[in-house]
């Protein structure tokens, strides 16, 4: 029955591993049938080539022309966590020269991916003056627009109030402000467009929902900006960008009047509504962004997709104020999905504080004009890059330090949004000189060099094995195998699910791993041998050995752990690789040892060919240097040969003998025959400690061996 027991348990043990095995194999032949997943792990840039971009800063009037050494550090390192963060492994970026920075990125990277790199993520909160469809353009004088925008009335043409969306709880609500599109029926001052009349009509901006706790009380309404009028207009054609940006400097950059309201269209300068009447947002050319990003200055811009274009106010509120971001799926109140992928921000104490100075302007404005007005003087926008991420209206004049930017985002997009927002903005704005594919810088050969290695060490381990363990190496090798295909199995998944990529430094780490499975197997059989020239029967020394083994493996393992997690903490490239591949097999050689090699090794001594010690099995006798008192598994049961017998009619006999001595008033035995008997003792326990019965006709008798062992004492006690 105790046999029964660890048998069970070793079992139970294998039955879980083959579990983990299967679950690891369905994820991955999964993965291949039903995702965009490949059969072999993705490879590093060094391995499989990739795209190279080369970033060039532009000499800024705020850091007086001069870019820092420090300065291109600090946007490595930015780059460096936005691309890691979006799950692209193994990507090189290093100083190309003294100011150039060369980002290589493995494999095909996405488009957003390549944004992170491109983008400085220059976030900016600033109220909207003005604003219209992206592909409308004006001809008109500039000052003449700029009178008819901060008149007193609305034109007949202007767009209507925006839809109001309730979100967040009880009053918090927030008004998202619809594409305005102009009037077909229109008096002669709304404007006149020059669209396309296919076009698709502009989709509803992305919405900031703000979270507030409170609803302040009643305070003085400050001096509102009266409602822009619409311009009246000619068409005309609208000017590339560059061109308008040049021609843009001959109009003079002083505002229409001097105002402290934030959403006051009287900051508006006779050069921001030149740029705003030709701006044609469906150029290209305009959605570069990160250009003309002075946060003191009014901002003439489109949003990202080009549907609708804006003249801002200066910077109210910096994205230096956002404390976290990130990405998840939006929720209504009840808690549901809503199937639209939202940002969330928290804003630190200062930026809350003024945003809410802000968003309580902005909540008076709409409140002066219930019926709708000037759709724009409640509205603020998310800047990113120069380009609009979002520009909602706010119906509350609380945000409470946290919004959640949505609308139009899709997964990848959110991500890519939080990712920016989260790491920073790059210290320089930075232009693409290049962009190119690159081939690999090792290539294909240096990985078949690799594999053969790995095969090559695999064989002389699996030799030395079989020299040294005799058929044990069998299960040594199958736990190497098992190894191989877990660590291949886990890379692959990880290369799907993470995006990771494998470098040579990487495979240099997986045959690392192999020495690494060899030391706890070697580990684990070397502490059998001692127990076994202990004198512990077979099945009992596997058992106590793997006791003593394990806190010596698990110490090794954790140390190794330990050095690659350091490592891939303070290392960056390659050598990150490396780490990540050797912290991994650490884990799987953990995993191997308890749940493959003990469970197996435990079963295999309950076997005759093992239990019984033959030749060549790796736990005969002489191989593990037992004495002929060691007792083995029989297909009969137990059995002790000739001198075990003796000896342990001797350990029954000695202490008899030595309590005859002592009442006859004789001296004790000298010290070594008293550890003679201590020893013969310690082998008496060892046989009653065998999981298989020993009977008294295999033995001896006590009664007998006491009677014959305390007569000659007492006879010389007599005499």
């Amino acid at each position: 029955m105790a046999g029964t027991k660890p048998k069970n348990k070793a079992l139970r043990t294998l039955i879980l591993f083959i579990v983990i095995l299967l679950g690891l194999g369905g994820t991955f032949v999964g993965s291949n049938f039903f995702s965009d997943a490949t059969w072999t792990p993705k490879l590093a840039i060094d391995l499989e080539g990739g795209t190279q971009l080369i970033l060039t800063p532009k000499k800024t009037e705020d850091k007086g022309g001069a870019i820092s050494a420090e300065d291109i550090n600090q946007a490595i390192e930015v780059i460096r966590q936005r691309v890691d963060a979006s799950g692209v492994a193994e990507a090189e970026i290093v100083r190309n020269g003294n100011e150039n920075i060369a980002v290589g990125l493995p494999g095909t990277p996405s488009e957003e991916t390549l944004n992170l790199v491109r983008s400085s993520a220059v976030m900016r909160f600033r109220t909207v003056l003005l604003s219209t469809v992206g592909n409308m353009t004006i001809n008109d004088d500039p000052a003449a627009t700029l009178a008819q925008v901060t008149g007193s009335a609305a034109p007949a043409g202007a767009p209507a109030a925006p839809q109001q969306v309730q979100v967040g709880e009880g009053n918090n609500t927030v008004t998202v402000s619809p594409t305005p599109v102009p009037s077909e029926t229109g008096t002669t001052q709304a404007l006149q467009t020059q669209t396309d009349p296919n076009a698709t009509p502009a989709p509803v901006t992305p919405e900031v929902t703000p979270q507030p706790a409170v609803t302040p009380t009643g305070s003085a309404t400050p001096d509102l900006a009266p409602a822009p009028t619409a311009p009246a207009a000619q068409p005309s054609a609208a000017i590339p960008f560059d061109e308008l940006m040049k021609e843009a400097e001959k109009y003079p950059d002083t505002p229409a009047g001097a105002s402290t309201v934030v959403n006051d269209p009287k900051q508006i300068t006779v050069r921001d509504m030149f740029i705003f009447n030709h701006l044609d947002c469906t150029d290209p050319a305009s959605l570069k962004g990160g250009s003309n990003d002075d946060p003191k200055k009014n901002l003439v811009t489109c949003d990202k997709n080009g549907q609708e274009k804006y003249i801002l106010g200066p910077e109210v509120l910096s994205g230096t104020n956002v404390t976290s971001a990130s990405s998840a799926m939006g929720r209504n109140q009840q808690g549901n999905a809503t199937g639209q992928w939202e940002v969330d921000l928290k804003l630190d104490s200062e930026g809350a504080k003024k945003f809410d100075e802000v968003a309580k302007v902005l909540h008076q404005s709409k409140s002066a004009s219930p019926t709708g007005g000037n759709p724009d003087s409640n509205r603020f926008a998310i800047v990113l890059d120069t380009l609009v991420v979002s520009a909602p209206g706010v119906n509350e004049p609380v945000f409470n330090g946290s919004a959640s930017i949505s609308g139009s985002l899709t997964r990848e997009t959110a991500a890519t949004l939080a990712n920016q927002l989260q790491f920073g903005s790059l210290p320089l704005n930075f232009e693409v000189q290049s962009e190119q594919r690159i081939s690999a810088t090792l290539g294909g050969e240096h990985l078949k060099v690799g594999f053969y290695a790995a095969i090559i060490g695999l064989l002389l381990v699996c030799l030395y094995l079989l020299w040294q363990y005799h058929a044990l190496a069998g299960l040594a090798t199958a736990s190497l195998i098992l190894a191989g295909v877990i660590t291949y199995l886990v890379v692959s998944i990880l290369s799907w699910a993470m995006g990771y990529r494998l470098s040579l430094a990487g495979v240099v780490g997986l045959i690392v791993a192999v020495g690494v499975t060899m030391d706890s197997f070697i580990i684990y059989f070397e502490r059998i041998r001692d127990e076994v020239r202990d004198g512990k029967p077979l099945a009992i020394a596997v058992e106590t050995g793997w006791k003593r083994a394990k806190r010596t493996i698990v110490v090794s393992d954790i140390v190794n752990l330990v050095a690659a997690i350091v490592l891939y903490v303070l290392a960056v490239g390659g050598v990150q690789g490396f780490a990540f591949t050797l912290g991994l097999t650490t884990m799987v050689d953990l995993g191997i040892i308890f749940l493959f090699t003990h469970p197996m090794m435990s079963l295999l001594v309950k076997t005759r060919y093992f239990g019984e010690g033959r030749k060549f099995s790796g736990l005969d006798p002489v191989h593990l240097g037992a004495s002929s008192n060691r007792i083995y598994l029989r297909s009969s049961g137990t059995t002790v040969n000739s001198k075990a017998k003796k000896k342990v009619v001797a350990s029954v006999a000695a202490p008899t003998v030595s309590l005859a001595r002592q009442k006859a008033g004789l001296p004790q035995e000298d010290e070594e025959v008293a550890t003679e008997e201590k020893e013969e003792t310690v082998s008496e326990e060892t046989v009653e400690e065998t999981p298989t019965e020993v009977t008294a006709s295999e033995t001896v008798e006590p009664e007998d061996t006491t009677e014959k062992a305390a007569s000659p004492a007492g006879e010389e006690a007599t005499k």
